[in-house]
């Protein structure tokens, strides 16, 4: 929460990395199907969706 991403020229090639720190809180076989961002820039908003999906398996038994 509260990131920020200095702005960049449109023609710049620039990379940025979103890490993401996940804590399993259930049982093992959690998943996810992507990822949501909502941001804004200036005055307009704007929603940046990764459709990659996860899958965490734990050793912990469901109870």
């Amino acid at each position: 929460m509260g990131a920020t991403i200095a702005p960049q020229p449109d023609h710049a090639k620039v990379a940025n990395n979103l890490v993401l720190h996940l804590q399993v809180t259930g049982a093992s076989g959690v998943r996810m199907a992507g990822v949501l961002v909502h941001y804004h820039v200036g005055g307009s908003d704007y929603v940046w969706h990764n459709v990659l999906g996860l899958t965490v398996e734990t050793k912990k038994k469901s109870c």
